[in-house]
C-alpha cells in the first residue's frame, strides 16, 4: 500500500511539473 501511495505522489508531482511547463510556454508565447 505504501508503494501505491508513493506512486500517486510521484504522478501528482509530474502533473504539477507538466502544468508549470505549460504555463511557462504560454507566458513565453504571450510575450
Amino acid at each position: 500500500m505504501a508503494s501505491a501511495r508513493w506512486e500517486s505522489i510521484d504522478s501528482a508531482k509530474e502533473r504539477d511539473l507538466v502544468k508549470l511547463e505549460e504555463e511557462e510556454t504560454l507566458l513565453c508565447e504571450f510575450e
